[in-house]
């Protein structure tokens, strides 16, 4: 791992609960600032692998991962809370 690996985790929290508080409630905060997170190791691994360096488009990379997998997390914890009817 790199120096700038977990300090470029945190855009990805933070993207991730904002998606997840217009969601709405506690618990999808929580699920959102973790699929924040997953996103954001996502994104670092296809900037790796792309070969993309510290620049524009691997933050555009970033922002679009985090929010993607936050929004997908929110939608399936949503899915499975009406399922099991709480």
């Amino acid at each position: 791992m790199d120096p700038h690996y977990w300090p470029s985790l945190y855009p990805g929290i933070g993207i991730g609960a904002l998606v997840g508080l217009a969601s709405g409630g506690w618990l999808s905060v929580i699920v959102g600032a973790l699929g924040g997170l997953a996103g954001a190791a996502a994104s670092l691994e296809l900037n790796r692998l792309l070969g993309f360096q510290e620049d524009l488009i691997s933050l555009a990379l970033l922002v679009g991962c985090a929010a993607g997998v936050a929004k997908l997390m929110t939608v399936l914890a949503d899915v499975m809370r009406r399922r099991s009817g709480l």
